[in-house]
């Protein structure tokens, strides 16, 4: 099954803060997070860290073009499942 939610009402902290994150997981359901900032994958790190029994969550971080193997081996180290320079790279 796959599903969709946005959630930005406004009325949460805002990222890194992984509050977002934690209202979509009360579906239950696997998470996959699409990013493209140090504070995106700050708030999937914070996510995981504090999860419990909560749904897994795959971070994807979009560099953008011209990303270097550093910046990419960089992503990964610092938490991204996977790293790539568009969303057409997945």
């Amino acid at each position: 099954r796959t599903d969709r939610a946005i959630v930005d009402d406004g009325l949460r902290p805002r990222k890194p803060a992984p509050d977002g994150l934690r209202e979509l997981a009360r579906e239950g359901l696997g998470l996959v997070f699409v990013g493209d900032s140090v504070d995106d994958q700050a708030a999937a790190n914070a996510y995981r860290a504090s999860r419990g029994d909560g749904p897994g969550l795959v971070f994807v971080r979009v560099l953008g073009q011209g990303a270097t193997p550093a910046q990419v081996a960089t992503a990964r180290r610092d938490g991204a499942d996977l790293a790539v320079t568009g969303l057409d790279d997945f």
